[in-house]
């Protein structure tokens, strides 16, 4: 009886696994593989941002062309002064006005810098153009890689 049991169960055991699958299969073509590693690659994400890096020090650099304003405000206060002798035997109180105030405002614009603004502006832009290029090449890394994979 136990034997029989014992045989029920292992025969129940070995079936089950085949009775039940937890998920379901899906064939993915290599093209569907590639372009879901370029979407969710995180290198692929950290270029992206380089490239929006770039273009705002573009934008950064381009400021040296255009004039600065300085505006600056300042306010004190000056106590009453004391008035000594050569002794010190005598003071005297001399009033003074006790608030103060000044104000400054500054302005510049770049004349004449033997054209470094514009080199650097064009250099800013060939960083740009690296970052666009680098993110190109990660890409091709990525599904290079995808596919060498997927065709082992």
């Amino acid at each position: 009886m136990v034997k029989n049991i014992k045989t029920a169960l292992s025969l129940m055991t070995a079936m089950l696994p085949a009775l039940f699958f937890s998920q379901d299969r899906k064939q993915i073509t290599a093209g569907e593989v590639a372009a879901l590693a370029v979407e969710n690659h995180q290198q692929l994400k950290v270029s992206a941002r380089n490239i929006d890096i770039a273009k705002q020090n573009t934008d950064i650099v381009r400021l040296q062309k255009l004039p600065n304003i300085t505006a600056s405000t300042s306010q004190f206060y000056l106590g009453n002064a004391i008035a000594l002798d050569k002794d010190f035997s005598s003071s005297v109180n001399v009033p003074m006005p006790h608030y103060g105030s000044s104000y400054a405002v500054q302005a510049t614009q770049l004349i004449f810098k033997g054209g470094l603004v514009n080199k650097s502006i064009e250099m800013a832009g060939l960083r740009e153009q690296l970052s666009e290029l680098d993110l190109e090449k990660n890409k091709q890394d990525v599904k290079f890689l995808v596919i060498s994979n997927y065709l082992l």
